[in-house]
């Protein structure tokens, strides 16, 4: 899907400054460590505080023009497909900052990222009733959540 003709730049900036996504780059900022990978990272929401807070930041994204932004705030930022992707260059920290629900195959992400993150991976999952998600939870019956910590048990698809 060409999310480019649905997110903008601009309209990403100006979700940015909503009090619950400032909230959660809050909670992300102050749960990462070391080197970090930024999957999906958009216009820099979760890179740029990292990289003011000092962290070597490497950030991915699917969508050219995300990725033209990012480098013109000095992100070390690169196009990316995580569905197609092999491998990724190890981090203390990765971040799935609202992609998962995206992918068709979440699993295949996290199973690469399990292989290159020496400290953790950070998930967020958004808007779970948006029509672009493939995935749906019922927050009647649930309650929404952050994951502090994953750890691999054994293959994702087990």
């Amino acid at each position: 899907m060409d999310y480019s003709k649905y997110y903008s730049v601009e309209h990403l900036l100006k979700e940015m400054s909503n009090e619950l996504q400032q909230k959660r780059i809050h909670e992300i900022v102050s749960r990462t460590k070391g080197d970090v990978i930024d999957i999906g990272a958009g216009v820099g929401e979760i890179s740029i505080p990292l990289q003011e807070k000092g962290h070597k930041v490497t950030a991915f994204d699917i969508n050219q023009n995300y990725v033209d932004y990012l480098k013109s705030k000095n992100i070390n930022a690169s196009l990316f497909d995580v569905t197609k992707a092999d491998s990724i260059p190890d981090a203390d920290t990765i971040i799935f900052g609202e992609i998962l629900e995206h992918l068709k195959d979440p699993g295949q992400a996290l199973s690469l990222a399990c292989k290159h993150a020496r400290d953790k991976i950070l998930i967020t999952l958004p808007k779970v009733d948006d029509p672009w998600h493939y995935w749906y939870i019922d927050f009647v019956q649930t309650h929404p959540f952050l994951i502090l910590e994953l750890k691999k048990k054994g293959n994702w698809n087990e």
